[in-house]
């Protein structure tokens, strides 16, 4: 974490020719690391992301989150709002721009599932594409307020078992289902950071994940340095 610390702090910063890169002060992560992660507040968005759960990744995030509850200065319940249709129209949309002379022109390059959501994204008119935009960037805007009263949001990272790559369902049904927990942090610009917490044995299921406010990574470092540390002495906390 040390290095990982070393790096981003030198390479963060204001980039103008960067159209999402937003001017502000780079974290200062190495005093993150030192502080640990005691004074970390955590906030629970139940509504959205726990519902749905296969009962043994229940267990192991419930488990997950009487640890943070232990080791940082406390948990509460938020609310995150959601909005689906918003972030796949707009994703939908621009990965179809990135690829769209490839899917015209040598669309036997793509696997079906992937040609059939690239031309999904085709089909989404300039007008929805401006509208659902719009809404994405006031999103973001917003961002921020979700962090008034916590510093770090956990969530399970996905609400089911895994299952045989031969049993996946490839389609935006099968994708939607495991991407549930995490596209609205995308959306929302605060992509998220997986964690575990629990005995080796069930390392998969207590898979949580950690969002923190956009452009803050010091909360990140301070809880991962110390549950790295922890692996090291042979903690059930990862």
């Amino acid at each position: 974490m040390l290095d990982a610390a070393v790096l981003l702090q030198a390479i963060a910063g204001y980039n103008a020719q960067e159209t999402t890169s937003v001017d502000r002060p780079a974290p200062a992560l190495m005093a993150a690391i030192k502080r640990g992660p005691a004074s970390l507040r955590v906030g629970v968005p139940r509504e959205s992301f726990f519902t749905g759960r296969h009962s043994d990744v229940q267990t192991a995030v419930e488990q997950a989150i009487r640890v943070l509850s232990k080791l940082t200065a406390g948990v509460q319940e938020v609310v995150v709002p959601v909005n689906p249709e918003m972030h796949l129209a707009v994703m939908l949309a621009e990965g179809f721009s990135v690829h769209a002379a490839r899917v015209r022109e040598a669309p036997q390059l793509f696997q079906p599932p992937v040609l059939g959501r690239l031309r999904g994204g085709e089909a989404v008119g300039t007008a929805t594409y401006i509208h659902r935009r719009r809404e994405l960037d006031q999103v973001r805007r917003a961002a921020p307020g979700l962090f008034a009263r916590v510093d770090l949001l956990v969530t399970p990272t996905v609400p089911l078992m895994p299952i045989p790559i031969a049993e996946v369902q490839d389609d935006e049904a099968g994708t939607a289902l495991y991407a549930r927990n995490t596209r609205p942090f995308n959306a929302y610009g605060c992509p998220p950071c997986p964690f575990h917490a629990g005995s080796r044995r069930t390392v998969y299921l207590s898979a949580c994940k950690l969002s923190g406010r956009p452009g803050e990574r010091s909360p990140f470092f301070a809880w991962l340095t110390y549950s790295n540390r922890r692996t090291t002495q042979g903690s059930g906390v990862r």
